[in-house]
């Protein structure tokens, strides 16, 4: 994308702007809301639903499922490639200056949805088509958790407190679904976590000079990236994979505990509070995949 294109969306009125992004962040909580669908129709092992009132809001749970993931990938491709097959004046990640502007549908699923959209006699309600939006969904969730942690660190949510609210709350929300799905691969004794939460946990342990910062540095020495950094791209808040390494459900209990006495003794007022809550909501997330043993054996 041209510079061009990024001055004059910089050049739209402020509430333009601010609509825009709305508008993206509301795509996001809606990929969270349609991969809670899936999984429970997954878990219930439903067929086609046999009343029609809810058959027509499965309807619109497939449909909405294509259309999100359609949008988000999207909005993170390349104006240049984007401006292919789509209107030139759509905003894209690119216009707020994002780096990392690379979409996550291969050409052969984009044009699989784009046959499947508005398109009412290809719709199938079986297994392999749910399943298949729902890996689309899931697909979503790395870019968009680096899009939302990438501009809460950029000055453009200055004096939009509200607006900067919903943000870190979606944050907090797509970290947590990105470490459920993390989780389900995992093997045996095997913990993985968000790298840029990691390196966010070590920070304050080692800031708040906590007893258990010295633990928490053995837990994750030999730790594996999973997931690294495309390369080229220019890391940033966000910008980075996962990280895998070996921990005992007695670690995570030990580092909850640690981060609520940092919470503690920071108190509710803390400019840090909100950074500390989206950890304690990461490892506890964790924590409960491996309580649970849905995703983790016991470890």
């Amino acid at each position: 994308m041209s510079n061009l294109a990024r001055i004059a969306f910089l050049q739209r009125p402020r509430t333009d702007q601010l609509l825009s992004l709305s508008r993206v962040l509301h795509v996001m909580q809606r990929v969270l809301v349609l991969k809670h669908w899936h999984d429970v129709r997954k878990s219930k092992s439903s067929g086609p639903a046999a009343e029609p009132v809810l058959s027509l809001l499965e309807e619109a749970c497939i449909d909405s499922s294509m259309l999100a993931a359609r949008a988000l990938d999207a909005f993170f491709t390349t104006r240049s490639t984007y401006a292919m097959r789509g209107h030139e004046l759509d905003i894209c990640a690119e216009h707020f200056g994002y780096p990392h502007t690379t979409g996550f549908l291969s050409k052969e699923r984009r044009e699989e949805l784009d046959r499947h959209i508005g398109h009412v006699t290809m719709l199938t309600s079986d297994a392999a088509f749910h399943a298949s939006l729902r890996e689309d969904l899931l697909r979503s969730l790395g870019p968009s958790r680096r899009f939302v942690a990438w501009i809460l660190g950029t000055e453009f949510l200055d004096g939009e407190e509200a607006m900067r609210e919903e943000a870190q709350t979606l944050l907090a929300n797509l970290q947590s679904a990105a470490a459920e799905v993390a989780a389900q691969t995992l093997k045996p004794g095997t913990l993985e976590m968000s790298e840029d939460v990691v390196k966010a946990t070590t920070a304050c342990l080692r800031a708040a000079k906590s007893s258990f910062g010295p633990v928490f540095a053995r837990l994750i020495r030999n730790a594996v990236p999973t997931n690294p950094p495309v390369k080229g791209k220019l890391p940033g808040l966000g910008a980075y994979g996962t990280l895998t390494f070996t921990g005992r459900l007695d670690d995570l209990d030990l580092l909850l505990k640690a981060l609520s006495a940092i919470q503690a003794s920071l108190g509710e007022s803390s400019e840090s509070i909100r950074i500390l809550n989206w950890l304690h909501l990461s490892w506890s997330e964790l924590r409960r995949k491996v309580i649970h043993g849905a995703s983790l054996a016991r470890v």
